[in-house]
């Protein structure tokens, strides 16, 4: 029974280990770098249904 306690406390250190790694944050910040302004309106497809 020790042996399950065992792996799950790695298992959730694992995961924790993940999610802080840097690779994720960094994409996140790329996200946030992209122009919010609507200027290029023409080269992107409309999401909305035409009718």
């Amino acid at each position: 029974m020790n042996w399950i306690w065992t792996g799950a406390v790695l298992m959730g250190l694992g995961g924790f280990l993940a999610a802080t790694d840097r690779r994720y944050r960094v994409r996140v910040r790329r996200e946030e770098d992209l122009p919010d302004d609507d200027t290029d309106t023409a080269a992107r497809p409309s999401t909305a249904a035409t009718g």
